[in-house]
C-alpha cells in the first residue's frame, strides 16, 4: 500500500497544464450568518451549490424589498444569470453560517457549450420562464412560495436527476480535495502465470480512503474522474507510484525465489490519459524519473479509445509503444 507523497504530487501535477489549474477550482466557501453572497444587478462570476446552511433570496421591485424564498442544502443559487449571461435578478444573504461550493462561470459556460444543442435550448427556455414568473411576482408584490418558484412539469423524475447531479458534484469536489490531501492508495493484485503457477507481476489498483466514508471502490468515483478530467492527474500518480513500488517487489522476490523472471507492473490507462502521456515525452519522463525498465510496464487500455478516436489512438499508442512499454487491450 502506498500513499501519495508531497514530492510525488508535485511531479505528477506537471503531467498536464489543466491538471495543475484544475486544483484551484471548486473550493468550498463559508459565508457567515448575515453576509451577502451576491447582490441583485451584479454581473455573475459564480453559481453556488449549498452544502449546508440557509440562504434567503430577495429582490427590489422599486418600492420595497420582496423576500422571494429561502434555499438550503442541495439547492443551487445564482445559476440563472450565468446560463443566460445576464445580471443577477436577486440578492442572496446567508441566514446562518452557510457552506457553498462555488461553480465558476467559465466552467459552466464551457459545459453548456459542449452540451447537446436541444438540451441547451430547453435549459434556456426554462430559465426564461423562471425569470418571467419572478417578474410577475415582483410586479404584483406577492411573496413567492416554493411552489410558485417551481417550473411546471418538474416531478419525481426531475428530483432523481437533481439528486444524481448533486451527488456527482459532491464526488467531484471531494476528488479534488482527495488529490490535494493525499487520500489515494494503491493496492497491488498479483497476476499469476497459468502454466507455472508463479506470480508473474502485479496490477496496480487505485483506492480512495475518504476521511469520512472510509475506503471507496473505484466504481464509485472513476466515472466522475473521467468526466471531470481529474483522471489525468490521478492516473499519472498511479503510474508513478507503480513504477516506484515495482523495484521493492522485485527485491523481495529476488531474496526468496530463485530463477524468477523479472516482474511486470500492469497499470490501467484511460482514454484521456493516453493523449497526455504520449505528448512531450511525458511517459518516458515518468519511467526515467523512477529508473524503470519500460519493458516491465504494461499499460492496459479499453477498446473505447479505439472506437471513439481511432486516429488519435493510433498516433498516441504508437508513440507510447516506441518508448518500449507493453500495451494490452482491457475489457475487450
Amino acid at each position: 500500500m502506498s500513499i501519495l507523497s508531497a514530492d510525488t504530487y508535485r511531479r505528477f501535477a506537471a503531467v498536464g497544464d489543466q491538471a495543475v489549474s484544475i486544483l484551484s477550482e471548486l473550493k468550498r466557501k463559508t459565508f457567515k450568518a448575515g453576509s451577502t453572497i451576491f447582490r441583485e444587478h451584479e454581473k455573475p462570476d459564480y453559481a453556488y451549490f449549498i452544502e449546508s446552511g440557509k440562504v434567503e433570496l430577495s429582490a427590489d421591485n422599486g418600492e420595497e424589498t420582496i423576500i422571494l424564498t429561502s434555499m438550503g442544502p442541495g439547492d443551487l443559487i445564482g445559476e440563472m444569470a450565468i446560463i443566460d449571461n445576464s445580471t443577477r435578478t436577486a440578492t442572496a444573504i446567508a441566514m446562518q453560517d452557510t457552506v457553498v461550493i462555488p461553480l465558476d462561470q467559465a466552467m459552466i459556460q464551457d459545459k453548456l457549450g459542449s452540451a447537446d444543442p436541444i438540451a441547451h435550448l430547453l435549459l434556456r427556455v426554462v430559465v426564461g420562464r423562471f425569470r418571467w414568473a419572478l417578474r410577475r411576482v415582483l410586479d404584483s408584490q406577492r411573496l413567492v412560495s416554493e411552489q410558485t418558484m417551481t417550473v411546471a412539469g418538474f416531478d419525481t423524475r426531475y428530483q432523481r436527476v437533481r439528486e444524481s447531479a448533486i451527488n456527482r458534484l459532491r464526488i467531484e469536489q471531494d476528488l479534488r480535495e482527495a488529490i490535494e490531501n493525499q487520500q489515494f492508495v494503491v493496492y497491488y493484485q498479483p497476476v499469476v502465470a497459468m502454466r507455472s503457477g508463479i506470480i508473474a507481476g502485479f496490477e496496480a489498483l487505485i483506492r480512495w480512503h475518504h476521511p469520512e466514508r472510509g475506503m471507496i471502490p473505484p466504481g464509485e468515483f472513476i466515472g466522475v474522474a473521467e468526466q471531470s478530467d481529474l483522471i489525468v492527474p490521478i492516473g499519472a500518480w498511479v503510474l508513478e507510484q507503480a513504477c516506484e513500488d515495482l523495484p521493492r517487489f522485485q527485491r523481495v522476490f529476488d531474496k526468496y525465489i530463485q530463477d524468477q523472471p523479472p516482474l511486470f507492473m500492469s497499470v490501467n490507462v484511460s482514454p484521456k490519459q493516453i493523449d497526455k502521456l504520449s505528448k512531450a515525452g511525458r511517459l518516458d519522463a515518468i519511467l526515467k524519473a523512477n529508473e524503470t525498465d519500460p519493458a516491465r510496464i504494461k499499460l492496459e487500455i479499453t477498446e473505447d479509445i479505439l472506437v471513439q478516436s481511432p486516429e488519435l489512438a493510433a498516433t498516441a499508442l504508437a508513440e507510447m509503444k516506441s518508448v518500449g512499454v507493453e500495451l494490452a487491450l482491457d475489457d475487450f
